[in-house]
């Protein structure tokens, strides 16, 4: 799934730079389309990620995951999944 090429990319550029070194990541929505980039710290990057069940997206995105926002910052929101679960 192109969604997990993604976070697999923001992850690996997250961990080669400084935690507060501010980065545009793809946004990380189900939208196969989607060329968004979110600006955020790399260190909150890798936060964020915690347990896999967590998805840096567009604010603007964030409505159509059909998931929880558990997050909502200036230019970002994060929502939750479960481990496996496909986003919609």
């Amino acid at each position: 799934m192109l969604r997990n090429h993604i976070r697999d990319a923001n992850r690996s550029l997250a961990a080669g730079l400084s935690p507060h070194d501010e980065i545009p990541f793809f946004c990380e929505c189900d939208d196969s389309d989607c060329r968004a980039r979110v600006a955020v710290a790399c260190g909150a990057y890798l936060e964020l990620q915690g347990d896999g069940t967590r998805f840096l997206v567009a604010p603007h995105h964030a409505h159509r995951m059909n998931r929880a926002v558990v997050a909502s910052r200036s230019g970002y929101a994060v929502v939750a999944g479960r481990p496996g679960a496909p986003l919609r």
